[in-house]
């Protein structure tokens, strides 16, 4: 949320095996899936972004929504709403405050702990999502159209193969900060300076110059 993958222009494979001979470590087809995924899914995040942004909502509100509405009536704790979309309880507040504040969900002290507070979406809230949700399931169709059902199924159980090994090989990833993400994102829309006339970022040069020269 808020970072984009910086490479558009990945190498080919031969490019990648070219580098593997020098690199004995380096293994191409790993290297290549990477790559696509890293680019891919960058790509996925910013229509994504797009999409709820239409309805006025960001990534983290419209995840709480989605999560409020399989709770019904009986709401969550935002510390477990926290745990589930894996943000920080800082940044579940926030997004809990912006969504109260529109009508979108109601609270009240949790009867089982009053030093706690439980929400659940409003009537108005669940109307207003009911009729996003149609135009909003189009759109992901839309955008999964390129593969066939079947190569959407085969994509949807390698990817939850590699999660799957990622959750058992790699510590677990930090909780999503709302500061944080602010930061990023100022930092990613700052005006191009005099001394970097092209916009790029110094990931971009270094990107640019590891594959300056390969043959494509």
């Amino acid at each position: 949320m808020g970072e984009r993958f910086l490479l558009r222009d990945l190498p080919k494979y031969e490019s990648i095996e070219a580098h593997a001979a020098q690199c004995p470590e380096l293994r191409p087809r790993a290297a290549q899936a990477w790559l696509e995924l890293l680019r891919t899914g960058s790509d996925l995040l910013a229509v994504y972004d797009d999409m709820v942004r239409g309805y006025g909502l960001s990534q983290g509100r419209f995840t709480v929504l989605m999560l409020l509405s399989c709770d019904g009536e009986d709401g969550a704790l935002p510390s477990a709403l926290a745990e589930r979309a894996g943000l920080s309880r800082a940044a579940m507040t926030g997004i809990i405050d912006a969504l109260q504040s529109d009508g979108w969900i109601a609270s009240e002290p949790n009867p089982e702990d009053r030093r706690s507070t439980r929400v659940w979406m409003t009537p108005e809230g669940v109307t207003r999502l009911d009729e996003l949700l149609p135009g909003h399931f189009c759109r992901v169709a839309e955008v999964m159209s390129g593969l066939s059902a079947s190569e959407q199924a085969s994509l949807a159980e390698l990817l939850g193969k590699l999660r799957l090994h990622l959750e058992s090989t790699q510590p677990e990833p930090n909780r999503f900060d709302a500061n944080q993400f602010d930061a990023t994102r100022a930092e990613t829309s700052r005006p191009v300076s005099e001394s970097d006339p092209s916009g790029g970022t110094p990931a971009d040069t270094t990107s640019a110059a590891a594959h300056k020269g390969d043959p494509r």
